[in-house]
This record gives structure tokens, C-alpha cells and sequence, in this order.
């Protein structure tokens, strides 16, 4: 007999079975086929979410009755914001990041694409819609699904751009690995409660799919 698998282990395949993991953007970077403005293009937009991030934590803290939670998103809120070192703040990191390669302080201050916006707004209704459809997000669409994202996108900035500081990628890496472990423990708590474990998977399914159409942008129109 099939051991049964935990909630946490049930969305881990969820993610890493997701389209997302296959849009043709990340597919071409896996193939080392985008271009360097293909990569830029995506630190950019990455940007704005970098720059929303601690907001979603804030609110997250805001919304969330469990303590234990509370306290998992605080330490989580105050490493993004590099442990009281502005210099290491993770959306600072990424400015460097973009900086390194080659791109402009004035260029830095880009719009947002609509699937930029999208996913932030998705992400943000889920959770003043219930706590734990913003955890699910929150967990899977950020923390543990960047996981993925991240490794091939940075072996593309380092072929494109050798000179780069890559240590947004590091920091993410990181600790997103530690932040996912951490909430896990308490979803998987959680989901014991039905109602509770269809707000997580609600949750994550519907910020994987807002988190292609935030790579839907990033493609040229009529190619993809």
C-alpha cells in the first residue's frame, strides 16, 4: 500500500508538476536560448514583486489569528529586509543584481507588465480572502516555487552577463528553502481541518496560475 502523502508533500507535486515550470519563458532559459534583454526583461517585472513582497508578508501578519504564524511570517519579513542591513535587503540585492547588468538606475523605475499586476492582485485578494488561501500562495507560489524559477535563471545571468552579482539568487535560495520547511509545519498541522486544506490548495493553485500569466508578459507577442 501507497504510504499517504502529507498535505506539504501532496502541493510540492502540485508545483512541481505545474505549467508554470514548463512555460515556454523558463524553457528558454533553461535552454540557454533567451537573450540578455529576455533576462533583464524578467528582473525588471521580478522587481515590482521583490518591491511587494514584504507588503504581502505585512498584510499576511495582519490577517493571520495563529501566533505560531504570526512569528514564522515576522522572521520571515525581517530576512527580506536583511536582518536590519538595508544593504542586504532582498530588493536591494536585486537593484545590484540589475545594475551589474548593465542596467540603468532611470530604467530600474519601469511600469509593471499586466501579468505583473496580476499576480500581485491574485496574491492579495487570496489573502483578505482567508488566511490560509494567502499561506497556500504565499508558500508554494512564492517560496517554494521560486525554488524552481531561480536555479535556471541563474545559471542564464551567469553565462549572459559573467560579471554580475548574483547574490540575490543566493540570499532567495537560501532562505526560501528554510521559510518553506517552517510554514509547512504548520499547514500540514492545519489541513487536518477540511475546510482549511481546501483554502491552502484554492490558494496555491490559483497564484501558480496568475504566476504564468506574470511569464505570459515576459513573452513576445505571437512567439510561445
Amino acid at each position: 500500500m501507497a504510504a499517504i502523502r502529507t498535505t506539504s508533500q501532496h502541493l510540492r507535486h502540485v508545483v512541481d508538476q505545474h505549467r508554470v515550470l514548463s512555460h515556454p519563458f523558463l524553457m528558454s532559459v533553461a535552454r540557454g536560448s533567451a537573450d540578455p534583454e529576455d533576462l533583464v526583461r524578467w528582473g525588471l517585472q521580478e522587481r515590482h514583486v521583490s518591491y511587494a513582497f514584504p507588503r504581502s508578508i505585512g498584510l499576511l501578519i495582519s490577517c493571520a489569528d495563529d501566533f505560531r504564524m504570526r512569528a514564522v511570517l515576522a522572521e520571515n519579513l525581517w530576512e527580506e529586509f536583511g536582518e536590519g542591513d538595508s544593504a542586504m535587503a532582498h530588493a536591494v540585492l536585486l537593484d545590484n543584481l540589475l545594475q551589474s547588468m548593465g542596467v540603468s538606475r532611470d530604467r530600474l523605475e519601469c511600469p509593471p507588465t499586466d501579468g505583473t499586476v496580476a499576480f500581485l492582485t491574485v496574491q492579495r485578494d487570496l489573502t483578505t480572502s482567508s488566511t490560509w488561501q494567502g499561506v497556500g500562495a504565499f508558500c508554494y507560489a512564492n517560496e517554494y516555487l521560486s525554488l524552481a524559477e531561480f536555479r535556471p535563471l541563474e545559471e542564464a545571468v551567469r553565462a549572459r552577463f559573467p560579471r554580475a552579482d548574483l547574490s540575490y539568487f543566493a540570499e532567495n535560495m537560501t532562505a526560501d528553502t528554510r521559510h518553506t520547511e517552517l510554514l509547512e509545519s504548520l499547514i500540514d498541522a492545519a489541513t487536518e481541518n477540511p475546510s482549511y486544506k481546501a483554502d491552502v490548495e484554492y490558494g496555491v493553485n490559483a497564484a501558480l496560475e496568475a504566476r504564468c500569466r506574470f511569464y505570459d508578459s515576459l513573452v513576445p507577442s505571437g512567439t510561445g
